[in-house]
């Protein structure tokens, strides 16, 4: 199996070549990759491996998997390896594997390939990746999938849908804030409901809560969450069990700026759902927009609801910046996304789901804070998001913050979403 895709990045866009080709050597199916340097990462995977190519010019490298370490850690490794890639100089790596694991292989390819699109989009910059045109952008990736609704509410529409909190971060910017909204609904009248939802902030200053330069370098990432949740839903709509349910996506967009039109500490808005919430911190803008967002997807009547954003810089420093962070209210999901976390090479670690946690959200003057005094952690703000969460409907809530401060996003968490979203659907 042969991929050949141009150097990464090469451009602003995400076009790319991707072509497959089958070859035999030694009975084996070879995988090419073309990309840039190999980071130290690889190198300490080649010592579970056997190196069978060294090469000069071109940093080739070449792994033969054995049939045992196919079983237990393929993902772990392919993945590794292609999001491990650098910039700086050509290369190409050789996977050499039994036959049996062709499809696995494949697969794994597959998702890559939606990984690498999803990087490509989240690197724009935020005077290029605006609002309106992220939104475009993530048009694009449901484009020739029959039967998808593609809708973006304008900043006119959110006023008039009372997508006030959503309304409240992107006013303060130049550039109009919306939501996308993708659609694709399933003969049967029956289906169940699935939402993915993602934070799509094209730039985090922090508003009248100003970040120091050095925290707000790379904020143009924070639209991540948005972009990461969209190639969830593409990846799952092209599998054939999504026919079976209706599938819906949510993703706001806006830049958090600092204005005379700035969100105040202590401003009191209505959110969608009708409930009031005290603005205590501007820079806890990811989870107001995922709020009016959830709410907003709450006419479905979903029976699954995956958010992903880059939240809090709680996760950042207790996952020391290598680990998504999430919370799931369905027991056997959060078990079963441990495992298959593991299995991918996307470590996670789960939030408490804890029936004891005191009310730490409450407010003198609203339902709810966004950000309390004391516990402001990440585990704190799943809990507001938890507020908006339709009754009797699985959630699973990730935080991506780690990705933000990474030189180059990696697309973690796509896979080990999809397997999990794959899994509910079997049940």
């Amino acid at each position: 199996m042969h991929i050949k895709c141009d150097n990464f990045p090469n451009s602003l866009t995400h076009k790319f070549s991707l072509e497959y080709q089958t070859q035999q050597q030694n009975t084996n199916n070879i995988f090419v990759f073309h990309k840039g340097n190999v980071s130290d990462e690889l190198h300490l995977l080649s010592n579970m491996l056997t190196i069978i190519i060294s090469s000069t010019d071109k940093a080739i490298i070449g792994l033969e998997l054995s049939d045992s370490l196919c079983e237990k850690h393929l993902r772990n490794i392919v993945l590794n390896i292609l999001k491990s890639f650098k910039n700086d100089k050509n290369s190409n790596i050789y996977i050499s594997v039994n036959k049996s694991y062709k499809e696995d292989l494949k697969y794994i390819i597959d998702i890559f390939k939606h990984i690498y699109i999803a990087r490509k989009i989240a690197i724009l910059p935020a005077n290029i990746g605006t609002p309106d045109l992220i939104a475009k952008e993530l048009k694009e990736l449901f484009k020739g999938i029959k039967g998808v609704k593609k809708t973006y509410l304008t900043h006119k529409d959110l006023v008039k849908k009372k997508l006030n909190l959503i309304c409240s971060i992107g006013d303060s910017a130049k550039n109009p804030p919306g939501m996308l909204l993708i659609e694709k609904k399933s003969k049967n009248p029956s289906a169940k409901t699935i939402c993915f939802i993602g934070k799509g902030i094209t730039f985090d200053s922090g508003g009248l809560s100003i970040k120091p330069i050095k925290s707000m370098m790379d904020m143009k990432y924070d639209k991540i969450g948005a972009i990461y949740s969209a190639t969830c839903m593409k990846i799952i709509l092209e599998d054939p069990l999504s026919s079976s349910y209706n599938i819906i996506g949510a993703f706001p967009l806006a830049e958090n700026a600092v204005s005379d039109k700035a969100v105040r500490p202590g401003d009191v808005i209505v959110s969608h759902s009708g409930k009031t919430v005290e603005i205590t911190d501007p820079d806890a803008e990811g989870r107001l927009v995922l709020a009016d967002a959830i709410s907003y997807v709450s006419k479905y009547k979903p029976s699954l609801i995956i958010d992903m954003a880059t939240l809090t810089g709680h996760s950042e420093i207790i996952n020391c910046f290598h680990k998504a962070y999430y919370y799931c209210n369905e027991d056997k999901m959060r078990r079963y996304i441990e495992k298959q976390s593991y299995n991918n090479g996307e470590r996670m670690i789960a939030m408490p789901n804890w029936e004891e946690i005191p009310n730490v959200l409450t407010s003198p003057v609203a339902d709810l804070t966004n950000l309390p005094r004391k516990c402001r952690d990440a585990y704190i703000a799943s809990l507001f998001l938890k507020e908006f969460i339709p009754e009797n409907a699985d959630w699973i809530h990730f935080d991506l913050a780690h990705e933000v401060i990474d030189e180059m996003p990696k697309g973690h968490s796509i896979i080990t979403v999809v397997d999990t979203v794959k899994e509910w659907m079997k049940k």
